[in-house]
């Protein structure tokens, strides 16, 4: 293993565990709303920072080649809270 990831496939690692978060919604919906702490406890190669790093980016990209689309809803407190769509709606409302 490389001892540094490229830029793409840590990107692609947040794109990744954004898309298991909404698959694994226990209810199903198309729609949901996470902080990247929330991302980063999917994979435990992935941080907090990491993933916030890359959420803007992947919200500009919006909707992905994956289906989906990512957007900022909210911030509070210092903290981005953002949601993830399934389908190619935009991203932050």
């Amino acid at each position: 293993m490389m001892p540094f990831e490229s830029p793409q496939s840590r990107r692609q690692r947040v794109e990744n565990a954004v898309i298991q978060l909404l698959d694994t919604d226990e209810y199903g919906n198309s729609c949901r709303y996470f902080q990247a702490g929330d991302i980063a406890d999917s994979d435990s190669e992935l941080t907090s920072k990491m993933a916030g790093s890359y959420l803007p980016k992947l919200a500009d990209e919006s909707p992905l080649e994956s289906g989906i689309a990512i957007g900022r809803h909210t911030e509070r407190n210092n903290s981005t809270v953002w949601v993830v769509k399934r389908g190619g709606g935009g991203g932050s409302e």
